[in-house]
């Protein structure tokens, strides 16, 4: 099976982390998660404490 790639924007936040965690755990999804800052303390917890296939990119939704 093919998987799913899914960006989910504010998943660095306090509810889009449980976003984040949920798509995880299926195993047919990858997730991307947008930041100002991938190598911030809650970037970096979110991306070593949630298993499965989550990445952290640099993204900013102000930055034209």
């Amino acid at each position: 099976m093919t998987p799913t790639t899914t960006l989910v924007v504010g998943g660095t936040g306090t509810m889009g982390t449980r976003v984040v965690r949920a798509l995880a755990a299926r195993t047919d999804t990858v997730v991307r998660v947008p930041a100002r800052a991938p190598s911030s303390k809650r970037a970096r917890a979110l991306v070593e404490n949630t298993p499965g296939d989550v990445r952290t990119v640099r993204g900013d939704l102000d930055d034209e």
